[in-house]
């Protein structure tokens, strides 16, 4: 009964109140209402939509890394893929290191000329990280002038070689005697005359050394 008393009071002095500040009572009550409501309904969400939008953001970047590094890992895809190629193109190429040495340094001595191949010796074969290599002795008689296209053949040979030490010896010529027919008081006569060979100049000692890739 109380409370209703308090409310029928209540009711009557609203009703002695002007109606203008009725009005802003209202007004007065309408902003409190939007002000608690935007502090406690509004603004939450506001700060929520801020955050999914950072979110939505980073997301939007890391998208587009992603992307970039997508098609560079193609593009390297790629490019490794040529490389694979171009790679596979000059092996084919390479010697294969089971050309047979002993022959390839007789076949260029005899193209050569004047070159005469007197020893090959072949030393142990060694073992190193990418490749194996043999030692070779090689003495020969030749001309200074034939000793170095023969090396230049050598540097073009189907096997990897390359020159180790090397020593010359200078070469006496050689005397040898030939039969000749000359005219004496109107007769043949057979005569032996001796001269000297200059076949041979020096004598190289050389050390080659062949390689075999490891595949």
């Amino acid at each position: 009964m109380a409370f209703e008393g308090f409310l029928g009071d209540l009711k009557d002095r609203w009703s002695e109140i002007p109606k203008w500040q009725k009005w802003i009572g209202y007004i007065v009550i309408l902003i409190v209402i939007a002000f608690v409501y935007k502090m406690n309904v509004l603004d939450p969400l506001k700060l929520r939509v801020e955050q999914l939008n950072r979110q939505v953001a980073q997301k939007k970047v890391q998208v587009t890394r992603l992307l970039a590094v997508e098609k560079r890992r193609n593009e390297l895809k790629k490019e490794i893929s040529e490389l694979r190629t171009r790679i596979a193109s000059l092996e084919s190429k390479l010697p294969t290191g089971r050309e047979e040495v002993s022959g390839i340094i007789k076949s260029i001595a005899k193209n050569t000329g004047n070159t005469e191949v007197g020893m090959i010796r072949r030393g142990k074969e060694q073992s190193k990280e990418y490749y194996n290599q043999i030692g070779y002795k090689v003495v020969m008689k030749t001309r200074f002038p034939n000793f170095i296209s023969w090396c230049k053949s050598i540097a073009k040979a189907n096997r990897i070689m390359t020159f180790g030490d090397m020593s010359m010896i200078g070469l006496h010529p050689e005397k040898k005697k030939v039969t000749v027919e000359e005219v004496v008081d109107g007769k043949k006569v057979k005569k032996e005359k001796e001269y000297y060979s200059y076949k041979y100049t020096v004598q190289v000692n050389l050390n080659l050394n062949a390689y075999t890739l490891k595949r």
